[in-house]
Order: C-alpha cells, then sequence, then structure tokens
C-alpha cells in the first residue's frame, strides 16, 4: 500500500513539473528554442532536469503500477484461457 502511495506522490510531482513547463512555454513568445529556454528559466540545464523528472516519474510510475496488476488473472486478450478448458487449467 506504501509503494502505491509512493508511486502516485511520484506521479503528481511529474505531472505538476509537466504542467509548470508547458504553462511556462505557452505564455511566452518567440521561436521554439526561446520559449523552450524561458519555461526552464532561461538555463538549458534546467529543461534538461526537467525532462529527466518528467520521463523517469512516468515511466517509473507506469511501471509500478503495472507490477501491481495480478498477471494470473485471465483476460480476454489471452486466446489460452478459453472456456473449453477444464477447471484445473491455469486459467
Amino acid at each position: 500500500m506504501l509503494n502505491l502511495i509512493i508511486t502516485f506522490a511520484l506521479l503528481a510531482a511529474a505531472a505538476y513539473v509537466g504542467f509548470l513547463f508547458v504553462r511556462a512555454y505557452t505564455t511566452t513568445t518567440g521561436s521554439w528554442w526561446q520559449r523552450t529556454l524561458s519555461a526552464g528559466k532561461s538555463s538549458a540545464t534546467i529543461v534538461w532536469a526537467q525532462l529527466l523528472i518528467m520521463s523517469t516519474g512516468f515511466i517509473n510510475a507506469f511501471a509500478d503500477i503495472m507490477s501491481q496488476v495480478d498477471p494470473s488473472r485471465p483476460t480476454r486478450s489471452n486466446p489460452s484461457c478459453s472456456r473449453s478448458m477444464s477447471r484445473r487449467s491455469p486459467c
């Protein structure tokens, strides 16, 4: 349970960084690079850090959420788990 709370906190932090970046990017004018640099407070290092925070946050949160899914539960896309199989099937 604690792992899931931390995962959603990480996801919220990554979304917040993304929101701040998009808001700053859309409120400025200029070329693509000028707007990107302005969103990063005139520092390419901050832009790079924001990109890394967003990408690793979303990827790690997605991986943690997917690891919580029970892989042994049958799904419709699993062709080996059909209704014609016996009750002792692993599905």
